[in-house]
């Protein structure tokens, strides 16, 4: 992959629902000759600084022939010290991040869609750092739950695995569909 077409090394990195392979690799162009469809749809990344790296995935994201419902990243890096000056038109945007530098995580909702932040499945430790939206849909009995997880290297692996269970219970005492 030519580094200098592709900063970010994403351009290959699609994969589909089609469930007659684990995973498909698509370049763009490939991707973009796929049936489009109206459905809803996410796309996530780990950006490693998403300040540094937003214009390249702003770009990537307008070649693509999709108008994701979702876009989420993990590893925003955002801080206290470093805010969070990006937009897409649009969108709008919930993000948590950390006190110093690393992790954290956001997404970027298509107006139109309603929903809520949860904040009550987002959690932010040194073992999980989530955010989580209850999406309303207008064809659907129940809403959705959308979350962004992310698992810091230097967290205790039992202690994410029992947050995620934690987290995994309510929705489904909730009887909401999980996505994430």
């Amino acid at each position: 992959m030519n580094s200098s077409t592709d900063p970010l090394g994403i351009d290959c990195l699609l994969p589909t629902t089609d469930n007659s392979s684990p995973c498909n690799v698509y370049t763009i162009d490939s991707y973009n000759e796929l049936p489009c469809n109206e459905n809803f749809s996410l796309f996530h990344l780990n950006s490693r600084s998403l300040s540094k790296n937003f214009n390249s995935i702003h770009d990537f994201l307008s070649v693509l022939n999709t108008e994701f419902s979702i876009i989420g990243f993990t590893e925003t890096w955002f801080s206290d010290n470093v805010s969070p000056h990006i937009y897409i038109n649009n969108y709008s945007f919930v993000e948590k991040h950390r006190a110093k530098r690393g992790g954290g995580v956001c997404m970027f909702v298509k107006d139109g869609i309603i929903y809520h932040q949860r904040h009550d499945l987002s959690l932010f430790n040194a073992s999980i750092e989530s955010l989580f939206i209850e999406v309303e849909m207008s064809n659907a009995k129940n809403h959705i739950m959308i979350g962004i997880i992310y698992r810091p290297p230097n967290g205790s692996v039992v202690t994410f695995n029992e947050n995620l269970n934690n987290i995994l219970s309510k929705i489904t005492a909730e009887s909401k569909q999980s996505n994430g």
